[in-house]
């Protein structure tokens, strides 16, 4: 059973590296700092299947008396390193809620989570100084940076969810809450998991296999629907009553040569790929880009797209 559990996660690890691969395509694509933070967070995700991965491996390599001696020192790094991974990855998932909402993140948030990381890695290091009790107490800090990892992911989903279901938007409002729905049920499974790994419910070999089958399960679904989630994102959504481009344009002072960018900026284009578009250079579309958002008061792309393209007609696009 373990070969079948360490089979699946080298499986897993090959689709994370895809995944990570797909996400640095997406942010070359849009520049969002929020597919930057999604990143991070997949290498994080991967570095724990890495580490789950060799545990497998030498399980099955080893006899029982030297896997206990050889998994002492392994868990006396891993218990250090992957809850580190872990609230880290919280804190970037947290910030990535929000910035897909288009909110700022609580500036207490960060406060919260650069104290418990600092307080941990503190404490593990003055548990270095006595070495019996090393291994139960970073047991115990363990147990503490999971409650805190799922206690905020669960508080965040609820309220991503409820707030994506706000937006006017179909098409973003039905993406934002597939992406929340898939988080919940991937944070659900895994806390269950833990709940039997700390109960002792479940022996190694069922633990592991369960383990490797939710990784699996979340990168595949990354690799097949990352591409297709952004796509629904960055879609613009058309309103009845919405107020002419034109009207708007002229609001701020916009020129035609930044009409033009604003609505291929609107069908997410690359500075690369507007100045093929219009035959400008990429130096030159960044130029009026950095006056349209000084004319409009806006900061990211995301934010001028989300201004214009919501009022941006048929006619206009074409």
């Amino acid at each position: 059973m373990i070969d079948i559990a360490h089979f699946i996660l080298f499986l897993a690890l090959g689709a994370g590296l895809v995944s990570i691969y797909i996400a640095s395509q997406l942010y070359k694509q849009n520049k969002l700092k929020c597919i930057l933070y999604y990143i991070f967070v997949l290498v994080g995700f991967n570095l724990i299947t890495f580490a789950h991965t060799v545990e497998t491996f030498i399980k099955s390599s080893t006899a029982n008396d030297d896997y206990t001696s050889i998994m002492k020192a392994f868990f006396a790094i891993v218990m250090i390193i992957l809850p580190t991974i872990r609230i880290l990855s919280a804190y970037l998932l947290i910030s990535i809620f929000h910035q897909l909402l288009e909110k700022q993140t609580p500036k207490w948030v960060q406060y919260f989570f650069y104290i418990f990381l600092s307080t941990f890695l503190l404490a593990q290091i003055s548990y270095l100084v006595s070495p019996v009790l090393q291994l139960k107490i970073q047991y115990l800090s363990s147990m503490s940076v999971h409650f805190v990892f799922f206690s905020a992911l669960f508080i965040s989903l609820i309220f991503f969810i409820s707030t994506a279901g706000k937006i006017e938007n179909k098409k973003r409002k039905s993406a934002l809450q597939w992406f929340g729905v898939f988080f919940l049920s991937y944070i659900t499974l895994q806390l269950l998991h833990r709940v039997g790994d700390y109960s002792g419910i479940l022996g190694l070999n069922v633990q592991m296999i369960i383990i490797s089958c939710l990784v699996f399960t979340f990168y595949i679904t990354q690799v097949l629907f990352m591409n297709k989630f952004f796509n629904y994102y960055n879609s613009p959504g058309i309103k009845e009553s919405a107020i002419d481009f034109s009207i708007l344009a002229s609001k701020f002072g916009i020129t035609n040569r930044e009409k033009d960018i604003i609505k291929l900026v609107c069908e997410g284009k690359t500075n690369k790929e507007i100045g093929e578009e219009l035959f400008i250079t990429s130096i030159t579309v960044r130029d009026h880009l950095s006056n349209i958002f000084r004319k409009t008061n806006v900061k990211r792309r995301v934010q001028l797209a989300n201004l214009f393209r919501v009022n941006l007609s048929r006619k206009d696009k074409t």
